[in-house]
């Protein structure tokens, strides 16, 4: 961002400076100097075991893979309150405890072992192997169009990837879907699906990604050899 805030974890909290509500909202600030972010009730630093922000939110994740979110999501044109995953529609100052569905009802996501967001959605692989998303504006990879999804969804992977992630990542424009990206580690391609107004999804058009694609050479070639990529 042009205007950014920057959030710190540390052993003794968290801490926020920088513009004002461009990640978290803006009654969780009271200025832009350096200053103390209440954790969620009953959450300490030492419980935390990760954390990522994108334009608009801020994730934690807690040791037992659990995600907590709080977000301003200043953006037009998504459902911004769905990118705190509990099914809320309304954007507040709250942390929200991401929920899925596993067939019983909504309950605690768990097992989280990696997440990226942005204002318009978030991307997460669990232990399992399962891959998940939510937010705003979203997409599966079972060929349907990006919509609004206000709790953890299960995601179609891309054919042939059958192992964890070395590295995903995300992206969105404002008022744009959000673009997922996935290293595999076996062939060293980069899976993407989803918004790609820009081309930003690497795969020599502008139309969006409904089911996984690879980003690909000027000579319409995989990308291979990846090594690390960053968003």
């Amino acid at each position: 961002s042009d205007d950014p805030q920057f959030i710190l974890w540390t052993s003794g909290g968290l801490y926020a400076w920088g513009t004002e509500d461009e990640v978290i909202p803006n009654a969780a600030t009271t200025s832009t100097a350096f200053q103390s972010i209440a954790l969620p009730a009953g959450l300490t630093s030492a419980g935390i075991k990760d954390i990522t922000a994108g334009s608009g939110a801020l994730a934690l994740i807690t040791h037992t893979g659990n995600v907590w979110i709080k977000g301003s999501c200043n953006a037009t044109g998504v459902s911004c309150a769905a990118i705190y995953g509990d099914g809320s529609t309304v954007l507040d100052n709250n942390w929200h405890k991401v929920k899925y569905d596993i067939g019983f009802g909504p309950t605690d996501l768990k097992g989280v072992i990696d997440l990226d967001l942005t204002h318009a959605g978030a991307f997460a692989i669990l232990s399992t192997g399962d891959w998940y998303t939510w937010g705003g504006q979203v997409s599966l990879g079972d060929g349907n169009p990006a919509s609004s999804k206000n709790i953890a969804t299960l995601m179609t992977p891309p054919a042939g990837f059958g192992s964890i992630p070395t590295q995903i990542e995300m992206a969105a424009g404002s008022g744009n879907a959000a673009t997922y990206f996935a290293l595999n580690p076996a062939n060293k391609r980069i899976s993407v699906l989803g918004g790609n107004g820009s081309g930003q999804a690497g795969v020599g058009s502008t139309t969006a990604i409904t089911n996984w694609d690879v980003v690909k050479t000027a000579a319409n070639t995989p990308l291979e050899n990846v090594i690390h990529l960053g968003g």
